[in-house]
């Protein structure tokens, strides 16, 4: 995870220190969800057998890929929480800190939950996961982009959204 602002006012630090510490697991968990959905559903997926399928007894994969889209789920998830974080008396004490841990950690679950059970995601994550053509790499990085563009329509003012994307 970069850490930076995804949206302008985006400054709170220790919110995205956090959302840095666990973006290896949260990636992981990005990617993994999306094979074992696929896997279960290569018919519905509609996979090719030999070919995606076989690909994907992968253990490892570059993180790198996924970055801007938990980055954007990050962001969103600051968007959403704002002023509910703002308006903490002692903003920085360890309570609360541990507090907006255990709700970011959360939240991406839920996101990551839902967004695995959209067919074109998962497809798409796993592609990206396996994948060695650039071609194909920047083709399905517009498609997730779209869907979290999708997603979050009230989040027009992530500086990743522009509207040539879709």
């Amino acid at each position: 995870m970069i850490v930076g602002s995804t949206f302008d006012g985006d400054n709170d630090q220790e919110i995205m220190m956090i959302q840095h510490q666990q973006y290896q697991l949260n990636v992981a968990k990005m990617v993994f969800d999306a094979k074992s959905f696929c896997k279960k559903n290569a018919e519905l997926v509609q996979f090719n057998s030999d070919t995606l399928i076989d690909k994907s007894n992968f253990t490892s994969f570059d993180h790198r890929r996924f970055q801007l889209y938990h980055d954007i789920i990050a962001g969103y998830f600051r968007f959403k929480h704002i002023q509910s974080f703002d308006q903490t008396l002692f903003a920085c004490n360890e309570k609360n800190l541990y507090r907006i841990k255990n709700e970011w950690q959360a939240f991406w679950e839920s996101e990551i939950d839902s967004l695995t059970k959209n067919i074109n995601w998962s497809k798409t994550v796993l592609h990206l996961a396996i994948t060695t053509n650039q071609d194909l790499i920047d083709r399905t990085q517009k498609v997730l982009l779209g869907i979290l563009k999708n997603r979050y329509t009230d989040f027009n003012m992530c500086l990743y959204f522009d509207s040539k994307d879709q």
